[in-house]
């Protein structure tokens, strides 16, 4: 009987969902980690972050890619709270311009995160 060989561990990344809150960041990140989309569902604001995880295999090789679903608040726009992400993805509400406009605050951050500066 033939096995099919578990993929080597390749790499572990860690992403960070930056945006204001209630902007669809723990949408965006259940969709791409589960496939779905709840359009009923209840804002990270009583957290700080919450941490979704998928395991892919490229070329024989498996990645793991962590996301970071921060809460949008002001008390959590400190860098303190991200340790060492490997990316970023800057998420704002298309029917809310004002979150659109925060984006620059973030991208700031973010390159602050990714010693961009």
């Amino acid at each position: 009987m033939a096995t099919m060989a578990s993929p080597v561990v390749g790499y572990n990344f860690k992403v960070v969902l930056f945006g204001e809150e209630c902007v669809g960041k723990t949408s965006v990140a259940l969709r791409y980690i589960e496939d779905k989309f709840n359009d009923k569902h209840i804002s990270t604001l009583q957290i700080k972050m919450s941490f979704l995880n998928k395991k892919l295999n490229i070329n024989e090789k498996r990645v793991d890619l962590g996301i970071w679903d921060q809460a949008g608040q002001e008390k959590f726009h400190e860098p303190i709270y991200y340790t060492m992400p490997n990316g970023a993805i800057l998420v704002y509400d298309i029917t809310n311009e004002d979150t659109f406009q925060e984006v620059k605050n973030w991208v700031k951050a973010t390159r602050f995160l990714l010693y961009l500066v």
